[in-house]
């Protein structure tokens, strides 16, 4: 019997086993040598994650964080699998699973977001983290820049008023794109207009990685002067600056918060030494000032909630816009039977971009606000009342036909309906 068409065949399929269309599988370590000669998208296993990396320790590396289930993940597969092609040795893309095993985004303090893209150079001071296909064009930008590519950001902090009581405080919470801190700008000075002078606001933003500098880098230009005076957006300085200001019982105090969110994740499973990081609740992402416990640093319901004074009278007004800030108020329908810790506070007044389990949309590069941040700045121009006088109900509905309208037009579905809560 002739053997050899068979060895042939054995051999096509131990090849196609490893290697495929642009991408190629290193089962062990001893694999990624070969790997990497190859110029092509690297997967690996979680469990092989941490030793590539190492291996990897001197040059410049992208992690795609996927699932199974990222439509988007497998949208950018072709032109993931082009960018790796096009490293030459300079830089090497890998791609790791982790729809089953979720210790890598722990261990990589990497938000539940996909496709998640954690960047490791001897370059950077620390780690880059970004978020979305949207990013691609930035990241590309980014490595084929080789020695030009920026390594911090030009972006300056200010002083602040950090010692001062604020009658609104303004927080852009990602550092990914722009048109977060547009909107603490545009807000900022829409308040002004109502009566609260300039030194009554306290701003916080996050400082962008070199690579949204890079994809935003315009936008992010014209808005230093903005937000020179604005403070890093850690949530120790965000709910320290809340409780001092509401100490000081202004009549109305404003609070908005702008950036990604996120919804209540289940609880992984873990070694005996490993923290639970992720929250039980919905937060808004804070990037500045991350920790190893995810969870100690971004803004939820409970943790804005428990620094409010008790026995405050101020009317309070809180905006969160983000996917999934509807669990600001409540992560049912019933907001009332279940209501969030915020939502059982007094005198309050809340205005969320989304459903507790919606997406809201607009958050991309090249974009001046988002799609709710955009309607409810546009609305604030529009209202003539004084800030204490102003029909904030009226105000959500108006908003809520622009995003309606706005979503329906570019086909986002399902929509991100806009919530609103008040109480006595």
């Amino acid at each position: 019997m002739n053997r050899q068409p068979f060895a042939i065949l054995v051999l096509l399929f131990s090849l196609l086993s490893i290697s495929c269309a642009g991408s190629v599988w290193v089962s062990s370590i001893e694999d990624l040598p070969l790997a990497m000669q190859d110029n092509k998208l690297i997967v690996v296993s979680p469990k092989l994650l941490d030793e590539t990396l190492n291996r990897l320790k001197d040059k410049t590396v992208v992690v795609e964080f996927a699932t199974s289930w990222c439509s988007i993940c497998k949208e950018i597969k072709r032109p993931l699998r082009k960018l790796a092609a096009k490293g030459q040795g300079s830089f090497y893309i890998l791609q790791v699973d982790v729809t089953h095993e979720f210790e890598p985004l722990i261990k990589h303090k990497m938000n539940w977001a996909y496709p998640g893209f954690l960047i490791v150079s001897p370059e950077l001071k620390e780690p880059i983290r970004i978020y979305g296909g949207n990013k691609l064009d930035a990241l590309q930008g980014w490595l084929l820049a080789g020695k030009e590519r920026p390594t911090v950001s030009p972006m300056i902090f200010g002083d602040g008023k950090g010692d001062l009581p604020a009658k609104a405080v303004l927080v852009a919470g990602s550092s990914e794109v722009a048109n977060f801190a547009q909107e603490v700008a545009f807000v900022r000075g829409l308040l002004v207009e109502k009566g609260i002078k300039a030194e009554e606001t306290s701003c916080f933003y996050a400082n962008p990685d070199p690579i949204s500098y890079q994809g935003d880098r315009k936008q992010f230009d014209e808005l230093k002067n903005f937000l020179s005076d604005c403070r890093p957006a850690t949530r120790e300085e965000i709910l320290r600056t809340i409780q001092k200001s509401l100490s000081a019982n202004p009549e109305t105090f404003v609070l908005y918060a702008s950036s990604h969110g996120q919804a209540p994740q289940e609880a992984p499973k873990l070694e005996k030494d490993e923290q639970d990081c992720l929250s039980r609740a919905p937060a808004l992402v804070l990037d500045s000032g991350r920790s190893e416990c995810d969870k100690m640093n971004d803004l939820t319901p409970e943790s804005i909630a428990s620094i409010i004074p008790e026995g405050n009278t101020s009317r309070k007004v809180f905006i969160f816009q983000g996917c999934f800030t509807g669990g600001f108020i409540s992560n049912t329908d019933d907001p009332k039977s279940d209501p969030s810790a915020l939502a059982k506070l007094p005198h309050m007044t809340i205005l969320t971009a989304s459903r507790s389990d919606r997406s809201s949309f607009g958050c991309d590069a090249g974009t001046l606000t988002t799609i709710y941040g955009g309607a409810f700045t546009h609305v604030l121009l529009e209202e003539k009342a004084p800030l204490a006088s102003i029909p904030w109900l009226d105000l959500h509905k108006d908003i809520a036909n622009i995003v309606d309208r706005a979503e329906q037009k570019i086909r986002l579905r399902p929509s991100s309906e806009p919530q609103f809560f008040q109480t006595p």
